[in-house]
């Protein structure tokens, strides 16, 4: 195995899904390619989780 790269330019992730949820990916691309899409979904979900922690911790000083 070759030697590890300090920062790779790509990471890679892969998933299995089920052929309704990708017919459902599918009907709403719009438009964007598949990686376009999941990248996107990734990072509404990444903010999405961010603003749950902040709205929970705002309540918790009240």
């Amino acid at each position: 195995m070759g030697r590890m790269k300090q920062h790779p330019r790509y990471n890679i992730i892969s998933c299995r899904i089920s052929d309704e949820t990708k017919a459902s990916v599918e009907k709403a691309l719009s438009g964007r390619s598949v990686q376009e899409f999941l990248h996107a979904a990734l990072e509404e979900k990444l903010i999405n989780d961010r603003q749950a922690w902040i709205d929970a911790y705002v309540s918790s000083l009240r």
